[in-house]
């Protein structure tokens, strides 16, 4: 009997043809600054022969043939701290595109042999003092159960847990999950889950795709000045820019979805790049073969796209355009379900008809100076819709009208802020922050008597949410770091506001042990439906009860002491 080879196989055939290496390449530049480091020195440590290079005039950098495989890489340069990446995952099918930023040493040592390797504690936000932790994807991928999804991922984390089984929700240190606020591309952003509720923070799926993003940070508490409107804690995520080289493609299925990506130059020349990335149930597409989950019609429905673009300019500075957005509906379908009990997904006696989608994008301009400083400017807009569809259901599977809701959440934000390095021991950062939100709540009860919809809520409102912050940060030695700020807040609609005063300081021991104290008082506000709240007297009036409300507030005091053990350990204490 003659045998023929899968068309799957020989598909896979010309992965095994290529070499298994691979380049690493990136920039280096100054943290605080963002001033291109000229000269610095890249090494993959452990390469024999040794494989290296200097940056150029721009602070590139690129290493040819890597053996693929976890690498680590080490940049060094006089006068900053050295920086060793570890276990960096290097694939024969992609580049590995590094974006290095190092910190200036306050006390220059001359021949000093330092090996450093990339903690945890060094967060991305150098201004921040203690309850703070930097993230891979990869970390999001590694995790058992969090399903690339970095609210999950979180809930590893001590002080950190997830509400539920159900949902990505998060409490941190026993607040409420809607303390959290996220942040996209220093845009605060609606929720990014599927199925989210208005005024929620979790979902069953996210939104977000590993693949998009690049290292970010997760802070519960006690964090700076130029983050506001959250009380609990704070993800800090950035998009990663495209490959400004070469064109690469992504095709991958998962529990998340079946999803596509692309990402690559516009010009080589210019170094301008695009990156986009489109997933789609995956459950979703099964049942369309036919695949039965035993769960009748509820089957979630969701797809989500992200995307970034960047154009950098020799003298207009860098520009960039980002998003992300999502749609997902779900049918519970009693009016079509068998009466057994394996179709326990729609029993109830009613159809619901659940719609959600969330969408955010921004445009981005950053304007290098040459005295170490950089101003930049952000508008975005964000939507969230959420509409759901209640019938009843008799005795004979006949639905009947009952209930419908329209909820809209619309956010127009601008950012705009000024950072300075003075010299190696002291930066500042001052900005504001004007959001613009407008919402419209609408829900309806269907009345048989009437043979029409009673309605229950219909208004809509405007307010505006004012966030002007200022960070200062000196570093009186490469041991003592002191960051201290204040951030306020305006509510419009009522005129509401808060000071809020952020402190924080840190003392390195040793290498190996160190101390940190942090202070911050923190507000929020209340949900928008719960301002808008309209109803009637008994007379007849309507009046808003709830327009004068104050912020949420809350006082963080946090002592950490961290301590770098051998072998890779870290014991971490907060108290």
């Amino acid at each position: 009997m003659r045998r023929s080879l899968s068309p799957f196989l020989l598909l896979l055939l010309p992965l095994f043809a290529f070499s298994q290496t691979q380049s690493i390449r990136g920039t280096v530049t100054d943290l605080e600054s963002k001033i291109p480091i000229i000269g610095a020195a890249v090494v993959v440590l452990g390469s024999d022969p040794i494989i290296g290079t200097t940056t150029d005039i721009d602070g590139n950098f690129k290493l040819d043939k890597v053996e693929v495989g976890r690498v680590d890489v080490q940049v060094t340069y006089l006068g900053y701290s050295p920086r060793t990446f570890s276990g960096l995952v290097l694939q024969s099918g992609k580049e590995l595109v590094l974006n290095v930023q190092m910190q200036e040493m306050v006390m220059k040592k001359e021949e000093v042999v330092v090996k450093a390797t990339r903690k945890k504690d060094e967060v991305l936000n150098t201004m921040t003092t203690v309850s703070a932790r930097v993230f891979s994807t990869e970390e999001a991928s590694r995790y058992a159960g969090t399903r690339n999804d970095v609210s999950r991922m979180a809930t590893n984390f001590a002080g950190v847990r997830g509400a539920n089984d159900a949902t990505n929700d998060i409490v941190i240190r026993g607040n409420s999950p809607t303390g959290l606020l996220w942040r996209l591309e220093e845009i605060d952003i609606p929720n990014p889950n599927h199925f989210g509720n208005l005024g929620s923070t979790g979902g069953p799926v996210s939104m977000l795709n590993a693949n998009v993003l690049s290292n970010s940070d997760f802070l519960t508490g006690a964090f700076p000045s130029e983050y506001g409107n959250g009380v609990s804690g704070v993800f800090d995520l950035k998009m990663r820019h495209g490959n400004n080289e070469k064109h690469e493609f992504l095709g991958q299925i998962g529990f998340n979805g079946v999803e596509l990506g692309a990402e690559g130059p516009f010009s080589k020349k210019s170094g301008a790049s695009y990156l986009i990335n489109f997933r789609y149930s995956t459950l979703a597409l099964f049942a369309l073969g036919g695949v039965d989950f035993g769960t009748g019609d509820a089957i979630p429905e969701y797809s989500d796209v992200s995307f970034k673009v960047r154009i950098p300019t020799k003298h207009a500075g860098i520009f960039e355009a980002f998003g992300m957005g999502g749609i997902s509906s779900i049918e519970f379908l009693a009016s079509q379900s068998e009466d057994d009990a394996s179709n326990f997904y729609t029993q109830g006696g009613i159809d619901v008809y659940d719609r959600t989608m969330t969408g955010v994008a921004g445009l981005s301009h950053t304007y290098l100076f040459k005295n170490n400083s950089y101003l930049k400017t952000v508008i975005a807009g964000s939507t969230q819709l959420n509409q759901d569809v209640i019938d009843s259901v008799d005795l004979n599977k006949h639905p009947f009208d009952w209930y419908k809701q329209n909820f809209q959440d619309h956010r127009f934000q601008g950012l705009m802020y000024y950072k300075k390095k003075f010299n190696a021991k002291h930066n500042l950062k001052v900005g504001n922050r004007t959001t613009v939100f407008y919402s419209i709540l609408q829900d309806s009860a269907f009345i048989p008597d009437w043979n029409d919809y009673q309605t229950l809520t219909d208004f809509d409102g405007v307010t505006a949410l004012i966030q002007p912050f200022a960070q200062w940060q000196w570093r009186w030695n490469d041991s003592w770091t002191m960051n201290t700020g204040l951030h306020a807040q305006v509510l419009t609609l009522n005129g509401s506001y808060t000071i809020e005063p952020r402190w924080g300081l840190r003392w390195a021991v040793n290498p190996r042990h160190k101390l940190s104290l942090a202070y911050g008082l923190h507000s929020q506000m209340v949900a928008l439906d719960k301002y808008f709240l309209v109803m009637e007297d008994s007379i007849g009036n309507r009046e808003m009860p709830n327009k004068n409300l104050d912020f949420v507030k809350s006082h963080h005091v946090v002592l950490g002491y961290d301590w770098s053990l051998p072998f890779d350990m870290r014991l971490k204490l907060e108290a």
